[in-house]
């Protein structure tokens, strides 16, 4: 009797570890894919809506020096008109954007990234009006000294700004796919995340449509459209550039 009861206490004590090594794989499990799940969201939400964004204002400027250069070869004064009232609303969009990347960039590298890019925003405003002005008044010899001289310069500052900023985002959602693979658990759904940042960076391509219209109109415009193409073109493809590396490194 006691041997049998020995034995039955020990069965008793072996499943109860079975199952207590289980419920505990089980809980580390529900754990790690809790974290996962927050990742991706992490990703897919707010780190790309940063992405997307500045690149939707870069798009947005480049959108705007196509229209500025328009009304320098247009003649009709409605159709000038037009132009300058698209070039006030491209200028509203991209102070939209500007609010909304200050709300959501959090890191303190991002925000001096995002400082120099508003600070190069405020300092081609007063260009892009005084344009503007000279545009409606009659005075297109000015107005394309300015455009040419002095926005030039502000708008190329912008870009590069908006690059620096893009760039950087774009890295720390890599960072944040490949801390992901580094944890060595779940393997097709890292597999799955670097799959869905790689097509959501490679969208941002679609913005080449702007680029390439705004390289068409400069160069009928003196030839100055070249350099604001090659970088806005550097700015638009860091996407789809840089999701390919993140497959290859994954």
């Amino acid at each position: 009797m006691i041997y049998r009861n020995s034995v039955g206490a020990r069965l008793m004590l072996a499943f109860a570890g079975v199952i207590m090594v289980f419920g505990a794989a089980v809980a580390i499990s529900i754990f790690r894919l809790a974290a996962f799940n927050a990742a991706i969201a992490d990703i897919t939400t707010l780190q790309f809506k940063k992405v997307e964004t500045s690149n939707a204002w870069a798009a947005s400027l480049s959108e705007s020096m196509r229209h500025t250069r328009n009304i320098l070869i247009m003649d009709d004064k409605a159709q000038i008109q037009g132009e300058i009232t698209k070039v006030q609303a491209l200028a509203e969009k991209r102070k939209e954007l500007a609010d909304t990347m200050t709300a959501i960039v959090q890191s303190a590298a991002g925000k001096v990234l995002l400082q120099a890019a508003l600070d190069a925003s405020t300092a081609l405003k007063p260009l892009d009006e005084d344009y503007l002005r000279q545009v409606q008044s009659g005075d297109i010899k000015a107005a394309k000294d300015t455009l040419l001289e002095r926005s030039r310069p502000a708008q190329m500052a912008l870009i590069a700004a908006l690059q620096k900023l893009v760039d950087h985002e774009i890295e720390h959602i890599h960072g944040r796919a490949d801390e992901i693979s580094a944890a060595q658990f779940f393997w097709g759904e890292a597999d799955d995340l670097r799959d869905a940042v790689k097509m959501a960076l490679e969208s941002e391509d679609a913005l080449r449509g702007a680029e390439a219209a705004e390289g068409a109109v400069g160069r009928r415009v003196g030839g100055d459209g070249a350099a604001a193409d090659a970088n806005v073109g550097a700015l638009v493809r860091a996407g789809g550039v840089d999701g390919a590396a993140g497959e290859n490194h994954g």
